[in-house]
């Protein structure tokens, strides 16, 4: 009869980040975006919270990590340090605060505008190292320095 070997405790190199994201009245945010990046390496990961606001990542090397929070009207919260180690979960929960609604403005024209970057008409005087120049624009209360 060949004994069995023993048992051995087997070692995970891996650790982990998990939290939950909520708003300012403690609701949860489901579909923000998270993002950790592994200070050392470069390396980045990213997930989205469920609809209880939760989120986990289960194999992160052990380092130094940097964690971004987004979502629309929010500001973001970010965490320039966190400390993942091999074996351990981490928890980072964080309150998004509301922020300002950008909205996307597009910019279309059917028509080319000319810019004119040269006055038509220009008097300078008096010369020397410091000269004013006037052109037409002197007449609508506009003075232009050169």
């Amino acid at each position: 009869m060949i004994p069995a070997p023993p048992a051995v405790d087997a070692q995970v190199l891996y650790g982990s980040l998990a939290g939950s994201i909520s708003d300012p009245t403690d609701a949860a945010v489901p579909g923000a975006k998270i993002e950790v990046t592994n200070l050392s390496t470069g390396d980045v990961k990213t997930a989205t919270t469920d609809e209880r606001g939760g989120y986990q990542f289960s194999d992160l090397q052990p380092g130094v990590y940097k964690v971004l929070v987004t979502m629309a009207s929010f500001k973001s919260a970010v965490n320039e340090r966190v400390t993942i180690v091999a074996n351990n979960t981490v928890r980072f929960d964080t309150k998004l605060e509301v922020g300002d609604v950008n909205p996307t403005v597009v910019v279309t024209s059917e028509t080319e505008e000319v810019l004119q970057t040269e006055p038509t008409s220009t008097s300078c005087r008096p010369p020397g190292r410091s000269t004013i120049c006037r052109s037409r624009a002197v007449r609508d209360g506009i003075i232009k320095a050169f």
